[in-house]
């Protein structure tokens, strides 16, 4: 009887292999798609400099708006934690990334970090070095010897 589990066990095993790569694959995309959302929903919101009106949307194509959104809403904006932006910057990459680079990144998802914080560098900094000490990412160097973080594939989705 004890083969069978050993027979289970290799099944399973073989199974977490080849869906690995794909839930890597899966959380890049989600991860593009949030900040295509953002930068296409804040694309939406701008006012119209021939007419000088702005466009109000209407319940139904904000309930539209809403819908496409989804749970990808909550994670926008002001209700997104700092740490959770940066997972998302990483994630998007796909590449190691500089603070600097992931710094840049947050500004592109349209995230004020410049404003927020008076010194935006060094949280980036702090939050790239807590996901770090989590095992969330792999630090390395560049050529010039600037460390660089890359999201981990094996990290388990935040």
């Amino acid at each position: 009887m004890g083969n069978h589990y050993k027979t289970a066990l290799e099944a399973a095993q073989k199974d977490m292999a080849d869906l690995l790569p794909q839930h890597t694959a899966i959380e890049k995309r989600i991860a593009l798609l949030r900040q295509t959302i953002a930068t296409l929903t804040a694309l939406s919101e701008d006012p119209d400099p021939d007419k000088e009106r702005v466009f109000i949307p209407s319940g139904f194509q904000r309930a539209v708006r809403d819908a496409v959104i989804g749970t990808a809403r909550g994670m926008m904006g002001t209700d997104m934690a700092l740490s959770d932006a940066v997972r998302e910057v990483l994630k998007a990459s796909g590449k190691p990334m500089t603070p600097v680079q992931v710094r840049d990144g947050l500004i592109h998802m349209g995230i004020d970090i410049g404003n927020k914080y008076t010194n935006p560098l060094a949280v980036v900094h702090k939050a790239l070095k807590r996901l770090d000490g989590k095992d969330e990412v792999k630090r390395g160097k560049t050529a010039d010897r600037k460390t660089t973080y890359q999201w981990r594939a094996s990290a388990t989705s935040k």
